[in-house]
């Protein structure tokens, strides 16, 4: 029962609405996706990403990974068990958002419009709504200089280091973790505890050193289907996170941000893991959802090091 809630079959998860698509007809495949997905974005809820009708292309890999399967009918209609209850509880909770979301999509065209009229562009995302509603010709430019100010200020903040604080984001995301994982056993064979993921990956490790790097150039070389190697996931990389193989990762927990974004999009996720230093980037691993983690052996292993 447990499992069952934790890995929910949700109808209107996008995972499965976009499975609905995966068996039709490839010239048929990515219309019928945009007209469904078109409204919503990597960040749903974040006005200034702009939505997959926008940018098709951050739609695509979602598309690409998602299982082919045919829409889900409704079973167990009478059943009245906790679990099945929570399910559609949960279900009903990714409908209302799907449909509210059609909402935001509005009114980021709405912003994106008076951003134009008034010279405000992408500036018009650093207000919040009760100065968007009091714009005029009088606070026009006072609002263009805030918003200005606002811009500067999150771009510096994105590049500085977290002020350290007694309970770091890294502590956090350690602790959510009870199960600590089993490692890297005797035989110095590593495992992870599988978070999200319903199918098992082979694919190229992308290690990523720093954490808190924001910047894309983090994912320099990146390709589609890589496998991600850090020690923690930032929110941030979820472009990179979508495009993904697999992730690995040293801590995080079943309810951290990224764990439940990867449930939601179906990418193969490990917390928890150790043994990861001794991964580096261009080898071939087999990651599977119990979180076993295996090197790829070349058929001749005669690794020549070079000073």
């Amino acid at each position: 029962g447990m499992q069952k809630l934790m890995t929910p079959d949700l109808t209107h998860a996008p995972t499965n609405l976009l499975g609905g698509f995966a068996v039709l007809d490839v010239d048929k495949r990515q219309s019928a996706a945009l007209k469904m997905m078109g409204h919503r974005a990597i960040f749903d809820y974040e006005l200034s990403v702009p939505r997959y009708n926008e940018t098709p292309d951050m739609l695509w890999p979602l598309l690409d990974s998602a299982e082919p399967k045919m829409p889900l009918t409704v079973e167990n209609q009478n059943s009245s068990s906790a679990v099945d209850i929570a399910i559609e509880l949960q279900d009903l909770k990714e409908q209302a958002k799907h449909e509210a979301l059609r909402i935001i999509a509005q009114l980021r065209r709405a912003l994106i419009a008076l951003g134009g009229i008034t010279g405000l562009n992408e500036l018009v995302f650093f207000l919040d709504l009760n100065e968007v509603a009091s714009l005029s010709d009088e606070t026009q430019t006072g609002l263009m200089q805030t918003a200005q100010v606002r811009k500067d200020r999150s771009e510096i903040m994105n590049k500085m280091p977290s002020v350290p604080v007694r309970l770091t984001l890294h502590d956090l995301e350690k602790y959510s973790l009870n199960d600590r994982g089993r490692g890297a056993s005797e035989d110095g064979s590593m495992y992870g505890t599988c978070v999200s993921g319903s199918s098992s990956v082979s694919g190229t490790v992308f290690v990523v050193e720093d954490e808190f790097n924001v910047d894309s150039s983090a994912f320099d070389g990146f390709q589609i289907g890589d496998i991600i190697v850090c020690r923690m996931v930032n929110p941030a990389w979820l472009p990179f996170v979508q495009q993904a193989g697999a992730v690995l990762s040293e801590v995080g927990g079943f309810l951290s941000h990224m764990s439940i974004v990867a449930r939601e999009k179906d990418i193969l996720m490990l917390v928890a893991c150790s043994g990861l230093d001794t991964l580096t980037n261009g080898m071939r691993l087999d990651v599977t959802t119990d979180g076993a983690i295996n090197p790829i052996k070349p058929q001749e292993m005669k690794i020549k090091k070079t000073a």
